[in-house]
């Protein structure tokens, strides 16, 4: 349920509450097109949902990753590092744990402004998102978009209200994933 909206002048909703609205409404219509999929990739989902072809069968525990899987990841990572499209693979190959940390620096990395990076290579999980790496809350949608299709994750808004440091994530997305890489 949408948060309650502070109104701008004249009584309508200011700028960026109607921003913030327009990015719950569309994580939560990626949310259901996720859930639907339940374990199958988003990436899957998306291109079934383009093409017009019925989702992939459910699967309870971590789908296989094909060859395909992993061309498709590598095209959505193909602006990130090497280093995170390797250990986003490696986390869908093995789905070790350890490569979690590498893969979500990455992508917070692909989405913060050039003189921020320098910030966030030498820092550790302690990084402030907003005031340190000027992260806001758009660029805090695409980044879980992201995340959610490289690690086949469901994040929901409200676990993203406490998020504060690029520990705080990685802490999500472990806790998120954990029950998954003890298959």
């Amino acid at each position: 349920m949408r948060a309650n909206i502070a109104n701008g002048p004249k009584g309508l909703p200011s700028a960026s509450h109607r921003e913030a609205a327009f990015f719950e409404d569309e994580h939560r219509n990626r949310r259901t097109a996720f859930s639907a999929c339940d374990g199958v990739t988003a990436m899957r989902a998306n291109i079934d949902r383009k093409s017009g072809a019925e989702p992939a069968a459910a699967v309870q525990e971590r789908s296989v990753f094909t060859s395909e899987d992993e061309r498709r990841l590598r095209e959505a990572l193909k602006r990130c590092s090497a280093v995170t499209r390797e250990a986003a693979c490696a986390y869908r190959r093995t789905g070790n744990p350890d490569y979690l940390p590498v893969v979500i620096h990455g992508l917070v990395e692909h989405y913060v402004v050039s003189d921020a990076r320098t910030k966030l290579s030498g820092a550790g999980d302690e990084v402030r998102l907003l005031e340190d790496l000027a992260i806001d809350s758009l660029t805090m949608m695409e980044i879980v978009f992201l995340a959610e299709d490289v690690l086949q994750v469901s994040i929901d808004n409200e676990e993203l209200r406490p998020f504060g440091t690029l520990g705080d994530i990685k802490r999500l997305v472990a806790t998120k994933l954990a029950p998954l890489s003890q298959h």
